[in-house]
């Protein structure tokens, strides 16, 4: 038998509902340790992609710097710390605890999932003079290029 949920319909169900068919799903599918950490599979869940739809409850009276900061990842999903800065203002990388804070409290309350997150960070050793870049998924990205896109109409 196959079950499909869609993002829509599953904001649809009730949060204990959710969290039983997120633990029955991945009771199925764990890997074994020695494919993968728990952790990591805890992680690799975590990270969410939104829709047109969620984009738009996330933004819903977002600051102009939280706005700004997001719109920095439409152009390929990353966003560079010395683009981001520049882009809001900031003057350090630890500037953007707030926003970031801000933005993974509002994927938890609409997504009621304690674990969730929208944007994860890479290190580059590589390129010292910005040190590495946050990211987001791409159907997040494309979601938000379409919200914004949208205001400029």
């Amino acid at each position: 038998m196959f079950i499909a949920i869609t993002q829509d319909d599953w904001m649809k169900l009730s949060l204990t509902t959710r969290r039983e068919l997120k633990r029955f799903i991945a009771d199925q599918f764990r890997v074994t340790e020695d494919e993968s950490s728990d952790m990591e599979i805890e992680q690799v869940s975590a990270m969410h992609e939104l829709n047109d739809q969620m984009v738009r409850q996330l933004m819903v009276r977002v600051s102009v710097k939280t706005s700004i900061f997001l719109k920095c990842f439409v152009r390929d999903g990353k966003g560079r710390v010395d683009e981001l800065l520049e882009a809001t203002g900031y003057g350090q990388q630890q500037d953007f605890r707030g926003i970031l804070a801000g933005i993974t409290r509002r994927m938890r309350k609409l997504l009621s999932d304690p674990d969730a997150y929208l944007i994860d960070w890479e290190d580059d050793a590589e390129v010292m003079e910005w040190g590495g870049y946050y990211y987001i998924k791409e159907g997040t990205r494309q979601a938000l290029e379409n919200y914004f896109n949208s205001l400029e109409q």
